[in-house]
């Protein structure tokens, strides 16, 4: 009966913990980590990884403003590889996270490298990942009332976002001295805000919601949210709808020839294709959904901006 040794190449247990402190000693991340790796002598190897992570305290969130508290949760993932050496490399990898506070984040990343001899390699890719964030930073306004805020409000809204990511890449030797290259990458995201918030509280987590913990909130036929923060009419200040629809379409194809010994030319086309419309003037919830179907019918339908260039490079003393 083989061995452990015998039957993988590489087996690996690593437990880990981290703190990290800030310069006044407040605690702004704590966790401990498990991870298991392995090999076998096939090499199609795994790895796992699990990750917990305790409250403490973020100076990010608040965008140079007070202290917040961080919540605690867990992560964990797992990936699978394929032999280097193998003409069909397949891959994928699963990623979750949750935290205390109803955050999650759920992604998957697949992708497969194909290779026939020297002569071509075709490398495919793509990822898909689904978030839910409770506190996405919006704004900082101030108002002298926000004492319990040092004068400012922080205006934080929950978020939930999709985001498709695809790559394409061929890579064609013809010759020695004639490749060519292609590489094309679409991408799709949406987001859907929630109920527009400020920071209780400095070091804490605790939000008042415009419209029932505080004050009164109203949208415009601009799509532009008005928002009295005390509810007397002082002083009111306004937000755009922040949903979006994002769509990108990025290409290229270098075709490189070395005409003679160290003198290359290089012929490039590059096409872009991007837009994130607004919601000024439409119905509540217009954008933020994701839509594969129409919005990859969109992507391939937007007016592209095409660039040619070409480069010359002459060795003097071949």
């Amino acid at each position: 009966m083989p061995t452990t040794g015998e039957r993988f190449r590489n087996f690996n247990v690593t437990a880990s913990t981290g703190l990290t402190q800030n310069f006044g000693s407040e605690s702004l991340g704590k966790d401990v980590g498990l991870s298991v790796g392995a090999t076998p002598v096939s090499q199609y190897g795994f790895n796992a990884r699990v990750n917990k992570g305790f409250e403490a305290f973020d100076d990010r969130l608040t965008r140079g403003g007070p202290l917040a508290v961080a919540p605690g949760g867990w992560s964990a993932n797992l990936s699978f590889n394929t032999p280097p050496q193998s003409s069909l490399q397949p891959r994928l990898s699963f990623n979750y996270s949750e935290d205390d506070a109803g955050g999650w984040r759920r992604s998957m990343n697949t992708g497969v490298t194909m290779r026939l001899g020297d002569v071509s390699e075709l490398v495919l890719g793509g990822s898909l990942s689904r978030s839910r964030s409770p506190a996405q930073y919006v704004t900082t306004i101030a108002d002298a009332r926000a004492t319990s805020t040092f004068g400012n409000r922080y205006v934080f809204a929950p978020i939930g976002q999709t985001t498709l990511d695809v790559e394409v890449r061929l890579n064609l030797t013809f010759t020695r001295r004639l490749t060519l290259e292609i590489y094309t990458q679409p991408f799709i995201s949406s987001g859907d805000y929630g109920d527009l918030m400020e920071l209780a509280a400095p070091r804490t987590f605790d939000f008042r919601r415009y419209g029932y913990d505080a004050g009164t909130i109203s949208r415009g036929v601009d799509g532009r949210y008005t928002i009295d923060p005390v509810g007397d009419g002082v002083q009111t200040f306004a937000i755009s709808d922040r949903d979006f629809n994002v769509r990108s379409l990025l290409g290229n194809a270098v075709l490189r020839w070395e005409w003679r010994p160290g003198s290359t030319l290089f012929l490039v086309w590059q096409q872009s294709r991007s837009e994130r419309p607004t919601s000024v003037g439409l119905p509540q919830g217009t954008y933020g959904n994701f839509h594969f179907g129409s919005d990859a019918d969109r992507l391939f339908r937007m007016k592209p901006e095409n660039t040619f260039m070409l480069k010359v490079n002459y060795w003097l003393n071949p």
